[in-house]
């Protein structure tokens, strides 16, 4: 591919020239930025978010970018050809997908030097083998995601010396320091708290590793006299390392970075350490950890007398290393045309189905059934049309879990109109819950909160809410006692022999008859009798000003400005309800900062019911009519329920209408569980997913935002009636009224970015999950309380379990890059793109799809800028 990989070809520069150049004080610092930038930060477990891990390698084409990572790691970017022949077998990606795809990548000159037709492309794909029917067995986590690598040139010494001699060397180097950063970064997990916690990640590890014979155990010969004599500074000692093992300079970058990737999954906390901790963002724990590292690779190759001969590796250009001998360039560009081919198939479709939304949806019974019988009725029953109030108006999060519950809530009641909008509504907060001192950011992780709010008791005043505060303080320290002897050396002993006994009639429901026993995890604040507050009469008036502004936004971002407002316009957010999983807030509101979405829709809600926040929108042009009532509500999206919060709230007059659209919501939400039951073959009867979200012992209580391919923005009406089986995001625009495209430069800002994200987590997870993902999770052990490990040791883990990808038989996740849909002209979605170089960025080098929708044409954005007509499938 004359573009998109030619360092395959002649080779891949890492580093270059110029840095040379540059004072070597600046090129260390130049170094080590490049290196923090290529590596993607993990959140810890309680705020844990989605993160691009190819987010610092964007800037290179997609292919350049495979070619760069497999210099210095195994990692992968693309499935095993076996995986495309097996689509094409199963009928799922086609001739016409194959052809376009070729068209395409000529046209826009990824690909114009291949002489392959479309039969050749499909007998090539014919004669490759299936899969064995036994090779995706229930719950295997082994299977080969990634082609292997066998003559990557540039590898830590402790993989050359286990490849050579047969040790294990490098899981020894890679427990260690992960024993040590855990302990470092310890959140109150573990009673005996590391000493010299007070220094610098290397200076504690340096004091302690001293006097520490572990290491010389296991087989490392002299390690405490070689720390000893390392440098005090890390930046002298990775230098030092460096030169130790004689590396020449110019390829001090490519080997930096094989260490990175050897385990990412703590040089991921570590940036992330930096970025929320750091002095400006400096990378001093990423030059810590890599500090670290390098001393265990030393000692490593010290104690075996082993020394590379560098010469062999590289020749004399600045970081150029030859292209693959085993890999076959010409099965990777076929890998690469099929990729895109599965995208167009399913680009096609989803055109397809959106230019048929004047058709209705299959109607649903009361039972949650698609019914034949009810689709003349379903006829007659009218869509509200724009200048028409409907009964009802529910905002979702954008989340694709949403998409089928809108889909059949509109379906069973067509007189309810949803509209979608990022989940943590606007709200820019952080929420301070009523027993925790610490506030947790509710929003998404591209912005920062600027407003607080507090859990507490209704009508409670300041003073009440601190006197509150401070009981539910003491009373969450005081019950913490029998945690606090259970994790005792001797004490956990003596309570096993003590209250052991007493627990096993509870262990015994929880593991026969979950559902038998009270729902664990978090209770909704109106269940408590609490709710978030923040009381505007207790603010300065530029924070008044700040719940104004986001009253205002929200009401632009429905997209309600001038449009009817029903008397009841619901705000729904959305939580998952999971028993033992460490991971639960993977399945949590990702623009909620990977929480509950309930305490956004509350003080939104809260925020849009007051006079005096009304009043201020009038006078700008925003009028929220005095008959409507907002509430909030938060749909479960492990058992996909939906629960409305404060409905006691509902004045007399509503109440018929109220309860109609309790009737409509309780039959979409069956109909969604039995289409999920459906999609995903999951087992059991309509309550099946209820007691999944309680057994300790399932692995999939849900498939979170398995199957995620697609962001839409536009109006509902344009998406109403299509089905979209749960694969794409929906967010409310109407262009017309945003003729400036303010509004769409903040949709690209933010939900498009986050989308991104999410999108390339859930990709990444399943081309690469020993990178970037995080394995099997039956073997997660929590560690320092902020992250998992496989097993007892080793890497930190990041992205998704194999059991949130493959459901023991078929994958749940199709790996597809993100295609954004705008309806909107080309000029708009240019012009706004020209603020955002990084999601331009992401179109150019193929990271991102991107089509414009103009009445019937649509148009995608090519990587060289121009805009090409695509076609589409229409499905009936």
């Amino acid at each position: 591919m004359s573009q998109a990989d030619p360092a395959q070809q002649s080779g891949i520069s890492v580093a270059t020239e110029a840095t040379t150049r540059l004072h070597p004080a600046e090129q260390f610092r130049d170094l080590v930025q490049r290196i923090f930038d290529v590596i993607a930060p993990v959140w810890p477990l309680d705020d844990y978010v989605a993160v691009n891990p190819y987010v610092g390698i964007s800037e290179r084409r997609f292919l350049n970018a495979r070619g760069f990572l497999r210099v210095f790691s195994e990692s992968e970017t693309l499935m095993p050809l076996q995986y495309y022949a097996d689509q094409f077998r199963d009928g799922q990606v086609g001739r016409q997908a194959i052809a376009d795809a070729l068209d395409e990548l000529r046209t826009d000159g990824v690909d114009d030097d291949t002489p392959w037709s479309v039969d050749e492309l499909i007998e090539k794909l014919r004669s490759v083998p299936p899969r064995p029917a036994d090779a995706d067995a229930a719950d295997r986590i082994d299977i080969p995601l990634s082609i292997p690598n066998p003559d990557r040139r540039v590898r830590s010494m402790s993989e050359l010396l286990d490849r050579q001699m047969g040790t294990d060397y490098e899981r020894t180097v890679i427990d260690e320091i992960g024993k040590h950063v855990s302990a470092f970064y310890d959140r109150g997990t573990s009673l005996w708290s590391m000493p010299c916690r007070n220094l610098t990640l290397y200076q504690s590890w340096h004091s302690l590793a001293r006097i520490d014979r572990t290491v010389e155990v296991l087989g490392v010969k002299d390690f405490r006299e070689f720390v000893s004599l390392l440098p005090p500074s890390p930046k002298a000692a990775i230098v030092h390392c460096l030169k130790h093992l004689r590396v020449p300079q110019r390829w001090w970058e490519t080997y930096l970075l094989c260490l990175v990737f050897q385990m990412p999954g703590w040089y991921g906390w570590v940036k992330f350490q930096s970025q929320q901790y750091g002095h400006a963002g400096e990378p001093d724990e990423l030059i810590d950890l890599l500090a670290i590292h390098l001393a265990y690779e030393a000692a490593v190759a010290d104690s075996e007398s082993y020394r590379v001969s560098w010469d062999n590796i590289a020749d004399d250009r600045v970081g150029r290393f030859a292209a693959s001998v085993h890999e076959s360039l010409e099965e990777v560009k076929l890998r690469y045309l099929m990729l895109r081919a599965t995208e167009l198939s399913f680009q096609r479709e989803l055109l397809g189905r959106l230019a048929l939304t004047g058709h209705s949806s299959s109607p649903v019974n009361q039972h949650g059934q698609t019914d034949s019988n009810l689709r003349q009725a379903d006829s007659n029953q009218a869509v509200p049309k724009q200048d028409e109030t409907p009964i009802a108006q529910i905002a979702f999060c954008i989340d694709v879990r949403s998409e089928r519950l809108r889909r059949h809530l509109e379906s069973s009641n067509a007189q309810v109109q949803t509209l979608g909008f990022a989940g943590f509504f606007g709200m820019p907060i952080d929420y301070v819950p009523l027993d925790s001192e610490a506030a947790k950011p509710q929003v998404p992780f591209v912005l920062k909160p600027s407003l607080r709010v507090f859990e507490g008791h209704r009508g409670a005043n300041a003073d009440e809410l601190a006197r509150q505060r401070h009981v539910a303080i003491q009373q969450r320290k005081n019950q913490s006692w029998l945690t606090g002897l259970k994790d005792t050396a001797l004490g956990g002993f003596a309570f096993v022999e003590s209250l052991g006994l007493s627990f096993l009639p509870k262990l015994f429901g929880r593991t026969v008859s979950p559902t038998l026993q009270p729902k664990r995890g978090s209770q909704s604040h109106a269940a408590c009798g609490t709710e978030p507050v923040a009381p505007m009469s207790d603010l300065d008036t530029a924070c008044q000003q700040a719940w104004i502004d986001a009253a205002e936004g929200l009401i632009r971002g429905l997209g309600l400005v001038g449009k009817p407002i029903s008397d009841l316009l619901i705000l729904c957010g959305h939580e998952s309800h999971t028993t033992n999983n460490p991971v639960a807030a993977t399945l949590q509101c990702g623009a909620c900062g990977g929480h509950s979405g309930e305490v956004n829709a509350r003080v939104a809600a809260a925020l849009l019911n007051r006079p005096d926040v009304r009043e201020a929108l009038s006078e700008r042009g925003v009028s929220i009519p005095s008959s409507t009532v907002v509430l909030a509500a938060v749909h479960e999206t492990t058992t996909d329920h939906i629960r409305l919060v404060d409905a006691d709230s509902i004045p007399s007059q509503l109440q018929s209408q109220f309860s109609e659209v309790k009737d409509a919501i309780e039959v979409a939400c069956r109909a969604t569980r039995r289409e999920r039951q459906i999609t995903w073959r999951e087992p059991g009867a309509d309550g099946d997913s209820f007691r999944r979200s309680l057994d300790w012992g399932e692995v999939r209580p849900e498939w979170g935002l398995a199957g995620n391919a697609a962001i839409v923005f536009g109006p509902r009406e344009r998406t109403r009636s299509a089905d979209l089986n749960g694969r794409v995001f929906l967010h409310e625009y109407d262009a017309e009224s945003d003729p400036d495209g303010e509004l769409l430069n903040n949709l690209v800002a933010g939900p498009l970015v986050v989308a991104h994200s999410i999108n390339m987590q859930y990709y990444a997870s399943v081309v690469d999950n020993r990178h970037f993902g995080s394995g099997n999770k039956t073997v997660h052990n929590v560690v320092g309380g902020f992250g998992v490990q496989s097993g007892n040791g080793g890497d930190l883990m990041n992205g998704l379990a194999w059991q949130s990808l493959h459901n023991g038989s078929r994958y749940a996740h199709e790996p597809l890059r993100l295609l954004a849909v705008f309806y909107a002209s080309r000029s708009l979605v240019d012009r706004v793109l020209a603020s955002h170089d990084n999601v331009r960025t992401w179109v150019e080098n193929r990271w991102l799809n991107l089509v414009a929708i103009e009445g019937q044409h649509s148009f995608r954005l090519s990587d060289n800028g121009q805009w090409v007509e695509v076609a589409l499938d229409v499905v009936a």
